[in-house]
C-alpha cells in the first residue's frame, strides 16, 4: 500500500511505492507515491544502499528494481 490514509495500491506492475531516501517501511507510508520504475539508467557509479539491504550502483538502478534508497553509499 502506498499514499498514507487513502491506502492506494500501486496496481500497475511497472510502478512501485516511491518514498524519500531513508524511509524504509514494510507498511503503508504517508509520504509514498506510486511511481513508474525507470526503464533506462546511466552507468554512473554513485552507490546507494537499498531498503532491501543490497548495494545498487546508483539511485536509478535501485528504483528500476522497485527498491527505495535507505542510505547513500554501499551497504555495510
Amino acid at each position: 500500500m502506498c499514499g498514507g490514509v487513502a491506502g492506494v495500491l500501486c496496481l500497475n506492475a511497472a510502478d512501485y511505492c516511491a518514498m524519500e531516501a531513508g524511509a524504509c517501511v514494510d507498511t503503508a507510508d504517508p509520504s509514498g507515491i506510486c511511481a513508474g520504475k525507470p526503464e533506462i539508467c546511466t552507468m554512473d557509479y554513485n552507490p546507494v544502499c537499498g531498503c532491501d539491504g543490497k548495494t545498487y550502483s546508483n539511485a536509478c538502478a535501485a528504483a528500476a528494481e522497485g527498491v527505495n534508497v535507505a542510505t547513500p553509499g554501499e551497504c555495510a
